[in-house]
């Protein structure tokens, strides 16, 4: 997943966006003391994926009400959440540009 780049992850009749901006590593590391760099177990990468649904929320204009505790047990309800959730994407920082075709 580049940053900026919004991804969803249905869960049941709901389309959660994934917004892995600067915002949401941001409000990582105000929830995990850590850089993403620094990631190392999987309270880090829950704290991850929480923080990028709710910066994608925010993006997108949208309610997200939970907390990291009520979505903790929200992941512990549908467990195949973070299967289908590569970390690797969540992570990966694109320093290069996009630029519009010609």
């Amino acid at each position: 997943m580049k940053i900026l780049e919004t991804k969803y992850l249905p869960i049941g009749e709901e389309k959660y966006p994934i917004r892995m901006s600067y915002k949401a590593y941001i409000l990582f590391e105000e929830l995990s003391g850590k850089s993403v760099e620094d990631m190392s177990t999987m309270k880090d990468m829950t704290q991850l994926l929480y923080s990028g649904i709710k910066m994608g929320c925010n993006y997108e204009k949208k309610k997200f009400k939970l907390s990291y505790e009520e979505f903790l047990d929200f992941i512990d309800d549908y467990p195949q959440l973070m299967a289908q959730i590569r970390i690797a994407d969540l992570i990966q920082v694109q320093e290069e540009v996009e630029t519009k075709k010609k």
